[in-house]
This record gives structure tokens, C-alpha cells and sequence, in this order.
């Protein structure tokens, strides 16, 4: 088996800070229950972040344990992210799936869902994140063997993330920069390109080596290096790095390192013909391959105490080491069918789970939309309910304007007629009266005609008020007809002035029938200046000397 399948775990370094792994972790698919604090949390989430946040957590805690409940819980943190449009949220969704998928070595899925965490993290203007999971993405093509690929992402990620450190104002972490040196030397020397190689190498040991805290960096980085060393048949190099690295190893108690280191020593010292050297490098490195259960290690170190054996000729230790290869590739083979039809099996759940969410999405935009409908409905059905209202109210309103003109209309037209009727009334009074008064003067006159006999004056020279004007009888049958249309009118004249006689009270009977002096004078046969004299005294009697009240008024108003 190539180097590069059993150190390239080593290397693949999360910037995030957790490692990835090319093969299923032990238990990985086992069945656990959620543990009682993070089913608390999920159940006691009552809004919609608070239960993504919990989803994650659980996914996060599944992520070695059971890759069907981690991408489960992921899935539907990220479900819920998307229906809450939170894209800080999305993005860690979409990187716990990518995670869970690299676990389970489904690249082509880990690489969709990292590609989104990289655009998430764009949008909410995380520059670090985005950078990050670039760089996770470069490491997933190097575990596809497209090394040249992810040596120039790598690259591009390494200057992007340093000008990000910079333009932010901190340092850009030292074991940072040793684990970009300590992959990009490992991409090119996967691919034989040892030139652009051993820089970076060498320049990963050279800040590894200035503080203590990154041993396990450097014991990687010096690994690398004496492979390199190796492929340029610089034997004596070789062995001395791989020496410093056993030095160091003493210090650190890493049982992968450890066995990697193992391995490779005990390659270089087989090359070195030193087979007994070798033949124990390799035991010490399959078993510590079986303590720790890394199947590439242990294929190798089963291939390299086989091919030892048989270079030196003991056959039987030769032909005991090809049988256990055998039932090694086996069960190999049998533990790789098991784990691509479980791949399967997960991959295929999680479609089924993602069509669901899909469709659960769909439904739940639908009934949205058809809510939305129903309210867009139900307000232009309010607004028409309400303009049909508001014209039957301004209907109404106008009727009721109509109604109001057309009562006051029908009142100014009724105030009109009876204005009219009044004045024809009052028209048709005066005439009658006049009529009545002519008639009553005709009658008058007619009498006094027969009588033959000559109205007295009202005034004689000898000025006495007591000469009767013409026959008693025409008189009386004048003022009972007078006192027909006029009741009461002496009674209420004597009281205002008793001391009138009866000439002048005949004068004020003709007077209150508003007859001319010319005419009074035609019906008494006196002189004109006998009735205006006759008139002075009344209005004397009657105390009107001082006042501009008519005669006539008075006397209509007694």
C-alpha cells in the first residue's frame, strides 16, 4: 500500500480544530440513545433557533458514534435554518452533513456541502469560515488523489487566510502556517513533485521547531521530510530524521505517530539490509496498527514481514505471514463491502429524508401560499362587501338629501302658497269688506235719498254736536248693520272715550270703514270742511292732537 494511504490521515487537519479521518471510526453505525442533557435541550427549545442549535449539538455529538442519527439531526437543523432564512445557521448545518459525509468517505456529498458552507459564510461576511471550509474542501481532493488540485487551493487558502489575519488586526497562528507547510509538502510529494516539496517541509520544521507546543506537528512534518529523503534514495538523511522523530516520540505518547513512525523506519532499514532491525520495526508497528486499529498500517506491516521473510529465506515464516495477508485482504475486503453497502444504505436514507424534507417544505409553502390566497381573497371580498356598503350608505345619504330637498322644496312651496293664500285672503277680505262697506254706504245713501229729508250738520254755525244727520230710522238701520260686521265697537269706543256724542260716534263708525272725508261728506250732505273740522275735534277728544297715530289706526285698534 502507498505511504501516503496510511500518513495521509495524519495530515488532514480540520482548520476548524477536529481532525477527519478517511475510514469509519469504530461504532460509527452502532445505535445510541441521545444523551438525557441535549434531549432536555431539544425538548425545551421553544423557538426555532433555540431547536437548531440543539439539533446540531446532537449531530455533532453522533458525528463518531451513529452517522445516521448525526446526519439526521443535521438534516433537520438544517430544514429548519432554511425555513428561518438564517444563514449563520445554514452554514453550520450544511458543515455538520459535509463533516458526517467525510467521515463516511462520501466525498462527492461532503464536497456539495462544504461548497455551501463556503457561500453560507460568504453571505454573513465570514471571511475566516469561508476560508476554512475552502480549505477543507482542498484536503477532500487530496484524499481522491487529486493532489495538484488541492496544492493550489491549498496555496490560495494559505495567502486568502493570511491577508484575512491581516486585514483583522491578529496574527495569523503559528500552528496554522505549520499545518499548511506540513500538507502543501505532503500534496507535492504524493504526486513525486519533491522539489516544491521539501520547501515547505523544511519550512514547517523550521517554525515547529521554535516552540515546544507543536511536537506532534513536527514529528509529522520530520516523517514527512525522511519519505522524501527516502524517494531521493538519501538514505543516511532519512534515518536521521526518522532518529529525531523517535527522539521526540519518547517524550510524546502517540500511539498512531508512533506506529507510523515504526512503519516507516522499519521500510527505510529493510532497505538498508539491516533485516533483523527491520523485522522488529515492523512488529513493533503492526501491533501497535492492531492497538489502535489502523487497517492500512497493519496491511503494510503484514506485506513488509512477508516480503522480509522471504528476502532472507525463512520460507515458513515467509508462507505463516502470506497466509495471515491473505485472511487479511479478506477480511479487508469482506470490512470494505460491509462498510460501501452501510455507505449505501445511509446515503440512500438520506435522500429518502431529504425528499421528505423537500416535500414537507412544499407542503408547508403551499399551504402558505394558499393561506396567503385565502387572506388576498378574503380582503378584496371585505373591500368589496365594504365599497357595496359605502355606495348603499351614500345611496341612502343622497335619498335622504333628496327627501330633505325635496320636504324643504315642498315647504318653500307650501310657505309660498300660503304666503299667496294669506294675501288673497287678506286681498279677498278688503274686497269684501269693501264691497260690504259699498254695499253698506249704497244702502246708506239709498235711505238717505228716501227720506228726503236733509242731513243735519255735524258741525252748524251754532256749533251744537246734537243735530241729527238725516232720519233716525235710516240711522239705525245703518249702525245695526254697522254693528253686524263690526260687534262691540261702540261698547269698547264709549269706554275709551264716554264723552262722544252720537254724531261723533257715526263719525268714527265711518272713519273705522275708512271712508274719505269726500265721501263722508256725499253720504251727510256736510261741506268738506265741516267733516275735517268734525275730525279735528275727534282726534282732540280722543287726545291724538299730539300724536302721529291715525283716525283710522285708533280707532282699528280699539
Amino acid at each position: 500500500m502507498p505511504f501516503y494511504r496510511i500518513f495521509f490521515p495524519l495530515c488532514m487537519v480540520f482548520f476548524g480544530g477536529f481532525l477527519l479521518p478517511c475510514m469509519f471510526a469504530p461504532g460509527a453505525c452502532a445505535k445510541e440513545p441521545i444523551p438525557d442533557s441535549l434531549q432536555q435541550k431539544l425538548t425545551r427549545a421553544t423557538s426555532p433557533k433555540a431547536q437548531i442549535t440543539a439539533h446540531l449539538a446532537i449531530a455533532d455529538h453522533f458525528l463518531r458514534s451513529s452517522f445516521k442519527d448525526a446526519l439526521a439531526h443535521g438534516q433537520e437543523a438544517l430544514f429548519l435554518a432554511e425555513k428561518q432564512g438564517d444563514h449563520e445557521l445554514m452554514m453550520k448545518s450544511s458543515k455538520s452533513i459535509a463533516s458526517v459525509f467525510y467521515y463516511m468517505s462520501v466525498p462527492d456529498q461532503a464536497l456539495i456541502y462544504f461548497d455551501r458552507t463556503v457561500k453560507e459564510a460568504e453571505k454573513i461576511g465570514d471571511v475566516f469560515e469561508a476560508l476554512n471550509n475552502q480549505l477543507n474542501i482542498s484536503l477532500i481532493y487530496a484524499n481522491l488523489g487529486q493532489f495538484s488540485k488541492a496544492a493550489r487551493l491549498l496555496e490560495g487558502g494559505k495567502h486568502k487566510l493570511s491577508k484575512a489575519y491581516k486585514d483583522a488586526g491578529k496574527p495569523f497562528p503559528v500552528s496554522d502556517q505549520i499545518t499548511f507547510f506540513l500538507n502543501l509538502g505532503y500534496f507535492y510529494a504524493a504526486e513525486l513533485n519533491l522539489n516544491k516539496a521539501l520547501p515547505y517541509l523544511e519550512s514547517g520544521i523550521v517554525l515547529a521547531r521554535q516552540d515546544s507546543n507543536h511536537k506532534v506537528l513536527l514529528i509529522r512534518l520530520l516523517i514527512a521530510k525522511a519519505d522524501a529523503m527516502h524517494k531521493l534514495h538519501k538514505l543516511e538523511e532519512s534515518k536521521r530524521y526518522l532518529d529525531e522523530c523517535e527522539a521526540l516520540l519518547l517524550q510524546k505518547n502517540d500511539i498512531s505517530l508512533h506506529a507510523t513512525h515504526q512503519y516507516v523506519y522499519a521500510q527505510l532499514i529493510a532497505e538498508l539490509k539491516d533485516w533483523p532491525l527491520a523485522l522488529k520495526y515492523y512488529r513493533n508497528a503492526l501491533n501497535e496498527a492492531k492497538i489502535i486499529g489502523n487497517q492500512g498500517i497493519e496491511g503494510n506491516c503484514i506485506e513488509g514481514l512477508y516480503q522480509t521473510y522471504k528476502q532472507i529465506g525463512n520460507n515458513d515464516s515467509a508462507f505463516a505471514y502470506l497466509s495471515l495477508k491473505e485472511a487479511f485482504l479478506k477480511k479487508s475486503t469482506h470490512e470494505k463491502a460491509q462498510q460501501e453497502l452501510l455507505r449505501k444504505e445511509l446515503l440512500s436514507e438520506f435522500r429518502t429524508r431529504e425528499q421528505a424534507l423537500i416535500q414537507e417544505n412544499q407542503i408547508v409553502s403551499k399551504q402558505l401560499w394558499a393561506i396567503i390566497i385565502s387572506v388576498i381573497v378574503a380582503l378584496l371580498v371585505t373591500i368589496y362587501i365594504l365599497i357595496r356598503l359605502r355606495n348603499r350608505y351614500s345611496a341612502s345619504n343622497l335619498k335622504k338629501l333628496q327627501l330633505q330637498l325635496e320636504t324643504e322644496r315642498l315647504e318653500l312651496q307650501k310657505e309660498e302658497l300660503q304666503a299667496k293664500l294669506s294675501q288673497q285672503e287678506k286681498q279677498i277680505g278688503e274686497y269684501a269688506y269693501k264691497l260690504s262697506k259699498n254695499a253698506l254706504l249704497q244702502d246708506l245713501v239709498q235711505d238717505l235719498q228716501a227720506s228726503k229729508q236733509q242731513p243735519a250738520n255735524l258741525n252748524s254755525t251754532n256749533d251744537s254736536d246734537e243735530t241729527e244727520i238725516g232720519s233716525p230710522a235710516v240711522w239705525e238701520q245703518f249702525e245695526t248693520r254697522f254693528l253686524q260686521t263690526h260687534q262691540g265697537f261702540y261698547e269698547r269706543l264709549m269706554k275709551t272715550c264716554p264723552g262722544l256724542t252720537p254724531n261723533e260716534r257715526r263719525l268714527c263708525a265711518f272713519l273705522l270703514l275708512d271712508m274719505s272725508t269726500k265721501e263722508i261728506s256725499v253720504i251727510t250732505g256736510q261741506s268738506i270742511r265741516a267733516i275735517e273740522i268734525a275730525r279735528i275735534r275727534l282726534r282732540k277728544k280722543l287726545n291724538l292732537t299730539q300724536s302721529n297715530t291715525s283716525l283710522f289706526e285708533f280707532l282699528s285698534a280699539i
